[in-house]
């Protein structure tokens, strides 16, 4: 029995994370910041030409012809596919030019979604033991490496069974195929509504490969492990970049079904969601940019595109990473349909 006092009390909230003991009412049912990890970064929200001459003289000498130069700089329209907005965003007119360029640029602090938890992985079963073994040869391991995984579960090569799927290498797409019952716990799910904000700041981009087994995951998981910083690298610009240990450069997903975006974004970043299940996807009107391969390999997936992003094939195709080998790219209106039909070529 469920009583609810208050006539118009509980208008736009709704109940989240039901159960026999538990419930929570909110207004988006968000899932809990502590699965997500994230970076603090710099948004460009604005971009004011105070001097056109200035500006369009500035963009010619980057190699832009008048025309083009005079269209970013008194419409800011898309020339050759960015905005004055975009070429600011990603460096293209660095801040030392804003002068020179005659541009105001007005910018506020977000946050960029960089990995996610969907749960520690409790238990692996093995529920068909030739379907294990056959699985694990076709990812290069012998026939006395898989048995001994799929039959002791005893580490090999120091990677146990449990290790494997934690680590991504056999994503959740495939357990059916590897004859396996995996048992997740204590992590956010697979069904992810992104929050707005995280410890008070508004957050505005997913990064690139966020949400696939090279996104930085959250620290106190049992992933942490796996992602610790290895080494620092000297790069050519005299600054220490951070690296990850990650001898596999296969973008792997985490097994995400669903996602909801909040409109506080405004970009996803390449290979974003890429190797998930995903299905239905909505792009929120706050969205400018999207990566190229931020859908790949979600088989089948449908997208609505409520944002500014050219609703043509040529677009999408690039986004959902369909390659003529792969399948087809339909376009109905703001309905992108990716249909797999994987083809001999």
């Amino acid at each position: 029995k469920v009583t609810i006092v208050g006539k118009g009390k509980f208008e736009g909230m709704a109940v989240c994370n039901a159960n026999k003991n538990n419930a929570s009412i909110s207004s988006d049912c968000s899932t809990d910041a502590k699965y997500f990890s994230y970076e603090d970064i710099t948004v460009v929200s604005n971009v004011i030409v105070e001097d056109v001459n200035k500006c369009t003289s500035y963009l010619q000498t980057m190699g832009m012809t008048e025309e083009q130069a005079t269209t970013l700089c008194t419409t800011n329209q898309a020339t050759g596919g960015i905005t004055l907005q975009q070429a600011v965003s990603k460096g293209i007119i660095p801040s030392r030019d804003y002068e020179t360029a005659g541009l105001k640029v007005e910018t506020r602090d977000g946050i960029s979604i960089t990995g996610y938890q969907i749960g520690t992985v409790s238990n692996v079963e093995v529920k068909d033991e030739n379907k294990c073994k056959s699985y694990l040869q076709t990812l290069g391991g012998t026939e006395e490496q898989a048995t001994t995984l799929c039959t002791t579960n005893q580490a090999v090569n120091g990677l146990t069974l449990q290790q494997a799927v934690s680590k991504g290498r056999i994503p959740s797409s495939d357990y059916e195929t590897a004859g396996l019952k995996v048992t997740y716990e204590n992590g956010g799910g697979t069904d992810v509504v992104i929050p707005s904000q995280i410890d008070g700041k508004t957050v505005v981009a997913i990064a690139d490969e966020a949400f696939t087994t090279r996104g930085v995951i959250p620290t106190g998981t049992a992933y942490n492990n796996d992602y610790k910083v290895s080494f620092l690298s000297n790069s050519l610009s005299k600054k220490y970049a951070v690296r990850k240990i990650d001898l596999d450069y296969s973008t792997i997903g985490l097994g995400i079904t669903s996602v909801v975006i909040p409109n506080t974004v405004t970009s996803i970043g390449w290979r974003a969601f890429q190797g998930n299940n995903l299905i239905n996807v909505e792009i929120p009107s706050s969205i400018t940019a999207i990566g190229n391969y931020a859908f790949a390999n979600n088989l089948n997936i449908v997208i609505t595109n409520n944002s500014s992003i050219e609703n043509t094939e040529g677009v999408w195709r690039n986004i959902v990473g369909a390659s003529a080998c792969t399948g087809d790219v339909a376009v109905e209106g703001n309905v992108i349909t990716y249909i797999y039909n994987k083809k001999e070529c």
